[in-house]
């Protein structure tokens, strides 16, 4: 997998490039963000980014350009448009691991609203409840990994690199979240920022397509009902926050 680190406007136009150039049917993205006490009041620093299919994830970094998303360009030749477009089209599908501090961070900060969002969190408990069990509350993304990954070398590896980076970001292991936005940014965040979103595509393959259309149909619900959070008031981060919604 190679990693590429968005920070002028030529890589951006690259990127660009990539994404207009990819079919209908291969037209979906993998996100995730990180940030400084991440929602519509911290500081979104950078976003990873991979398309379906492909073997290269892109780090935005809105550190550096905070006008990413907004950021026009002409690609191939004609076409003016910018990320939001993309980030904002039903043509596209986007899935997160647990869309809603990334959405809130994204439509306060930055004015786009996510649009056609797949929680890869709500899938995992659609596939549990459907395999018998009560999944009352969801699991963080770590704990997913660990459960679903098939092989016990990458389960071990994700591991590593994450116990690796929250060492530089996790005040309770001596860390800052300021390293989210130093440059250059340390190898281990570097390391860290790459190794969730590369298993956000067999994640989806596993937990969300393997659903039958009923539950498929509540994961695109919830998803949604996620996403329009952005709309009401702030949530307090807690426990509560990791109550799983009602079955359909």
């Amino acid at each position: 997998i190679k990693c590429l680190l968005v920070d002028h406007e030529d890589k951006l136009k690259l990127l660009m490039t990539e994404l207009l150039s990819t079919e209908p049917v291969e037209r979906t993205l993998y996100i995730d963000l990180e940030g400084i006490n991440l929602s519509r009041t911290g500081t979104a620093c950078i976003a990873q980014l991979m398309l379906k299919g492909r073997n290269v994830l892109y780090l935005l970094d809105m550190t550096t350009m905070p006008g990413i998303f907004n950021t026009q360009l002409t690609i191939l030749n004609s076409i003016r448009m910018c990320l939001k477009t993309i980030l904002e089209s039903p043509e596209w599908r986007l899935c997160l691991y647990d869309p809603r501090q990334d959405s809130d961070a994204l439509y306060h900060q930055f004015g786009v609203l996510l649009s056609n969002v797949i929680c890869l969190q709500l899938s995992e408990v659609a596939y549990a409840r459907g395999h018998g069990l009560a999944r009352n509350y969801v699991l963080g993304l770590a704990k997913a990994l660990n459960s679903y990954l098939p092989d016990a070398d990458q389960r071990n590896i994700a591991q590593l690199v994450k116990d690796a980076g929250r060492t530089q970001f996790a005040p309770e292991c001596g860390g800052s979240y300021d390293v989210f936005k130093e440059r250059p940014l340390s190898q281990a965040i570097f390391e860290y920022l790459c190794v969730d979103v590369l298993h956000f595509e067999y994640l989806e393959n596993l937990l969300f397509h393997s659903l039958p259309p009923a539950a498929q149909a509540w994961v695109i619900e919830q998803s949604q009902m996620r996403v329009n959070e952005v709309f009401g008031p702030m949530k307090e981060k807690g426990p509560h926050r990791a109550i799983a919604p009602a079955a359909a």
